[in-house]
């Protein structure tokens, strides 16, 4: 609170009408959604810094970044600041120290509220950081930069080597390859000839005749608007490769929502209506988001809707843009989805969560209150419902809630045991 004072110029006159959001990833982007009335919005200059005080669903970073482009204007909610004199603090070596995962952390400790939980500017202004002289600080930020740069140039060579690497594959394996008239000692043969694949233990069960799908009727939870069955990025494709054909379930046991739907509310509806048909749901196996949903049900779903078209949000397009390439814009922006009253009736619930990413998600099911904003909070309510997590999922659980579910482990291992 030495070294930095708080800024709120509004943008009264509409002279900026750039608006922007901050990432996790701590830069400046373009916002999921703008709000009616941008003579609101904060200004923040080239040099000044912003950040989200609210913290609920960031997982476990704070969106805070430093302008460097042009100004801009970011939502009213976020607090805006700059270095009182920069020949005391740089700006470039402050950001340095945001950017840690220490800071990270203490801001998440120092958050507070209920349903929402916010970093306020009061708890900013306590924390502690060595300031060098500012000679040093330059070195170091200088340092810094010379480094970053020479990763982003690495990075760029090998995308280019990548990409010369692709296209002597092309020249050399595909358009000059007469498959009547090979070079010596070449054959042309299956990859299943030369290579041995290895799937789950359901699929070596089944080829071994200890497990049989033949009776087994399947419904997927969801599926992208767009992308047809045969699309490698569609859920079809990805079942029938990775589960069904390795199987002797009956391919007319496996129902998947069709994105390509000429109606998609109809598609939504019959789909509900098979799943009636055919006595309902008896396990529902699934995951959970980073933000806390289940299937396709975002924050702020009905906690009793049914099958239906979901918006997608930007942060669950972004996690999932891994399998589209690492590019947002090819991932769909809505999905079909069963409703979390869909999977709630389910007689039994099995959620899988691993990893640190999921550990908000994970604590918000367990020890929130039930809310549309953490859509897994609603199996608090279920009769049957388990979830399944290892170490790192549960690192956001008080260490009373994590020893009361080992103890409850350990009591029925040694019940199984005797």
């Amino acid at each position: 609170g030495d070294y930095i004072r708080p800024i709120d110029v509004r943008n009264r006159d509409l002279k900026i009408n750039l608006s922007q959001g901050i990432c996790n990833a701590k830069y400046f982007q373009n916002p999921k959604q703008v709000a009616d009335n941008p003579q609101t919005h904060k200004v923040v200059r080239t040099g000044q810094f912003a950040y989200n005080r609210a913290t609920t669903r960031n997982g476990e970073k704070i969106s805070i970044a430093l302008r460097e482009g042009p100004d801009c204007t970011v939502s009213s909610a976020y607090q805006v600041f700059e270095v009182i004199d920069e020949n005391l603090l740089n700006p470039k070596y402050l950001m340095m120290w945001f950017k840690r995962p220490e800071f990270d952390r203490l801001a998440i400790y120092y958050s507070h509220g209920s349903a929402h939980e916010f970093f306020e500017w009061d708890a900013m202004c306590d924390v502690i950081l060595p300031i060098p002289s500012i000679t040093r600080q330059r070195e170091i930020v200088s340092e810094y930069e010379t480094l970053t740069n020479r990763i982003r140039l690495n990075n760029q060579m090998i995308q280019h080597l990548e990409a010369t690497a692709q296209a002597l594959y092309r020249k050399t394996f595909v358009d000059n390859i007469d498959k009547e008239n090979l070079p010596e000692g070449w054959r042309m043969g299956t990859l299943g000839e030369v290579a041995t694949f290895k799937y789950g233990k359901l699929a070596e069960k089944c080829r071994a005749k200890e497990l049989s799908f033949k009776n087994v009727i399947s419904f997927n939870m969801d599926e992208y608007v767009g992308l047809a069955p045969d699309n490698e990025n569609s859920y079809r494709y990805f079942m029938n490769r990775n589960f069904f054909d390795l199987i002797d379930i009956n391919k007319a046991n496996t129902h998947l929502l069709d994105g390509c739907a000429a109606d998609l509310e109809a598609e939504c509806e019959n789909f509900e209506k098979m799943i009636a048909e055919s006595g309902g749901i008896k396990l529902f196996l699934g995951g959970i988001g980073n933000d806390g949903h289940l299937a396709f049900n975002e924050p702020g779903s009905s906690l009793t809707g049914r099958t239906h078209v979901q918006l997608l949000t930007e942060d669950t397009r972004s996690v999932n843009s891994r399998f589209f390439g690492g590019d947002i814009s090819k991932v769909p922006e809505k999905a079909l989805t069963v409703g979390t009253g869909t999977i709630c009736d389910a007689e039994e619930v099995l959620i899988i969560a691993s990893g640190r990413a999921k550990a908000c998600a994970v604590a918000a099911a367990v020890e929130g209150c039930v809310s549309q904003v953490w859509p897994v909070s609603v199996l608090q309510l279920h009769k049957n419902a388990v979830i399944v997590c290892d170490e790192a999922a549960a690192e956001e659980l008080r260490f009373k809630t994590v020893k009361y579910f080992m103890e409850m482990e350990n009591s029925r291992a040694e019940a199984s045991f005797n």
